[in-house]
């Protein structure tokens, strides 16, 4: 401060406020030396840009006496910066404009190109002479070259947009191999080249990943591999890179040619767009130059790196490795999986554990399985209860259960503040966060060992008595593989919970929380909301822990976009509202199964008269009707009305369409 003015004055607006904070945290921090860039006004009234270097000067009791430094004019610097963010920006909205054209006009253009294909396909059954048979032959084989480059248009403008979408679901290497036989072998064989196509005795038969898009790439490379090369032979090669774990792989792929090679010049633009070799090669053989640029940036979003090797006139290998998730390793696995089961329910009777969940239902689950084998469970909400619960009484507890995503304080940052003070206490992570990533933080972050949702008993079971120290009886058993598409595998749930009441309890309470709790999660996917990653993950470790094995698989697809952080497709958000509902409507059928159990009271002609003649009333006033009665008329009516009209009637009830249910009614003879 001068006696005419205060320097903090002259500093611009929109700057002040950083300074500020920049100048007290030095000042803090006992940082002496530092620079700064901001706008100054000057005489004149006009800003411009300086660079400040400063000094603080303190005294012997080092508190700050005053600051000193020199500054320079950095103005033309800044407006240069400034012009290339503008060109930037006008670069890269004129690239999206590019994309959105090019995918706008491949759109157009496949419309009617599919209908020549198709139209030209059906003339081939009519009657021809053979010099129309061999111009339709021509028009339909240019018409699907055509289509070819469009869709490679297509491919590319999606890659540059960021619209690309990969789809991870389980499938069979041996399809995909079949697949490509199927494609380039009679291509192969007209230009007598000798194939050799093999994945290797140890490649896992099942993985998940995206099929569709590992054979767009494997087939690029092979039908560029066939296209250059003239003698000799092409080759296929899938084999087993690393086996990390049970669930998890490093996948080999390794598609080489006896062909006309590539110079060192040439691969240095191989993977440039719209770009071959050279000139002549585009002439010769046709293409758009696109293949290779969409392989290389589809590898790239499958996490690896497409790799070339060529010498020419010799011949060109392409490579890349995956990263998989494995479901079956070999084809026996496939059908049935041989697991270690335990012999006898062993006792842990005196062991008690702390477990940190913040759902109702898994909560409940997971104590269950504790009880049958005498655990008891002290059961908190979220990290930061877990913490205050465990320090309260550390001698009290034997293990800590912890799931990884709770509200408040997760199980990572509970775990690291148990572990400031207790290095011995074993933390098991239960959770639906499956990936070797999230195995890996949770090992870092202190905990002990790692069991996935859906919770297996005998994993449960296996590793308390591990850290706990008790001995287990264990034998080998065969048990199905989870059936997948099942919407709500009863069968496994009555393997797990002897009770059908308690399971009874957990499906209405599941039922629910799908009406509430879990009600707007597609809409909140859609929009982004900051809390749709944490809903998303616990249900999808209600669902498998329920064994809603169709909405498990969903909800793992999604979440494993969210980790990757992929964009999440409107198609893929739309596939988990239908399959939350078909998941509620098994629920309630399930529900109504077991209600229909119980005994209730037949009504003659006259009383089942009198509760429709009610109903309806109740029903035309727009008033709310309850389940009970809706159920107890349903009970009645099963075996009087057709029962899809009667599914109809108990499905518009539902979803508050009375006018709709009332016509229905009206229809009935009673």
């Amino acid at each position: 401060q001068s006696d005419s003015f205060l320097y903090a004055d002259l500093i611009h607006n929109d700057d002040i406020e950083r300074i500020v904070k920049e100048v007290t945290y030095h000042i803090d921090n006992n940082i002496n030396y530092f620079e700064q860039s901001y706008r100054l006004r000057l005489k004149n009234g006009n800003y411009r840009w300086f660079y400040d270097f400063s000094h603080l000067i303190r005294d012997e009791n080092n508190n700050l006496t005053s600051i000193r430094g020199y500054m320079f004019d950095q103005t033309t610097l800044k407006e240069a910066e400034l012009a290339i963010k503008e060109a930037k920006e006008k670069a890269e909205l004129a690239n999206k404009t590019k994309s959105d054209f090019l995918a706008n006009m491949s759109h157009e253009i496949r419309t009617p190109m599919n209908a020549v294909i198709g139209l030209s396909e059906l003339l081939f059954d009519t009657k021809l002479d053979d010099k129309q048979k061999n111009l339709l032959l021509k028009v339909n084989s240019s018409s699907k070259i055509l289509l070819g480059v469009i869709n490679d248009i297509l491919d590319y403008s999606k890659i540059e947009a960021g619209k690309l979408e990969l789809e991870y679901k389980s499938f069979k290497i041996e399809d995909v191999m079949e697949q490509l036989k199927f494609m380039f072998l009679e291509s192969a064989i007209k230009k007598s080249l000798k194939t050799h196509c093999e994945a290797k005795e140890n490649v896992p038969f099942v993985i998940i990943g995206d099929k569709l898009r590992i054979t767009q790439v494997l087939s690029n490379l092979i039908s560029n591999a066939i296209k250059f090369t003239h003698s000799g032979g092409v080759s296929l090669d899938i084999g087993l890179k690393e086996k990390i774990d049970e669930k998890r792989a490093i996948i080999s792929f390794t598609i080489s040619d006896s062909g006309i090679g590539i110079s060192e010049e040439q691969l240095k633009k191989l993977f440039t767009p719209f770009t071959q070799a050279d000139s002549s090669t585009t002439r010769k053989y046709g293409g758009t130059g696109l293949g290779l640029t969409i392989s290389k940036k589809i590898i790239e979003a499958m996490g690896s790196v497409l790799h070339v090797e060529s010498e020419e006139g010799k011949g060109t290998t392409f490579s890349f490795e995956l990263e998989v998730e494995v479901t079956a390793w070999q084809k026996s696995d496939f059908d049935k999986s041989s697991t270690k089961e335990i012999e006898e329910l062993p006792n842990f009777d005196g062991i008690r554990v702390l477990l940190a969940e913040d759902n109702l239902i898994n909560q409940e689950v997971a104590s269950m399985m504790l009880e049958r084998v005498a655990i008891e469970s002290d059961i908190v909400n979220n990290g930061q209860e877990a913490v205050e619960k465990y320090f309260a009484n550390p001698s009290r507890y034997s293990l800590i259960l912890m799931d990884l995503q709770m509200p408040i304080m997760s199980g990572y940052e509970a775990t690291r503040l148990i572990r400031e003070h207790d290095k011995d206490i074993p933390i098991i992570a239960l959770t639906a966060a499956a990936m070797i990533e999230d195995k890996q933080k949770a090992i870092a972050a202190g905990m002990n060992e790692h069991l996935g949702k859906p919770i297996d008993m005998s994993e449960l079971y296996k590793t308390v008595a591990k850290f706990c120290n008790v001995d287990l009886k264990i034998k080998k058993t065969h048990t199905s593989l989870r059936k997948i598409d099942e919407i709500l595998d009863m069968e496994d749930l009555e393997k797990i919970f002897s009770s059908k009441e308690l399971i009874d309890k957990f499906l209405k309470n599941f039922s629910q929380e799908l009406t509430s709790t879990f009600k707007d999660l597609g809409t909140l996917i859609s929009h982004n909301d900051n809390s749709a990653q944490l809903l998303l993950h616990t249900l999808k470790g209600l669902s498998g822990n329920l064994r809603a094995n169709k909405l498990y698989e969903v909800c793992k697809s999604i979440d494993a976009k969210y980790v990757s952080k992929q964009k999440i497709s409107e198609s893929e958000i739309e596939k988990l509202r239908t399959t939350i509902k078909s998941t509620q409507e098994r629920l309630e059928e399930v529900i109504l199964d077991e209600g229909s159990n119980m005994p209730f009271q037949k009504l003659d002609t006259e009383e089942l008269k009198k509760l429709l003649y009610d109903i309806k009333q109740t029903i035309s006033k727009s008033n709310m009707l309850e389940s009970e009665s809706m159920n107890y008329l349903f009970m009645n009516l099963n075996t009087i009305v057709d029962m899809n009209e009667l599914a109809e009637w108990k499905k518009y009830i539902e979803e508050l369409e009375y006018d709709k249910a009332l016509e229905i009614m009206n229809r009935w003879k009673l």
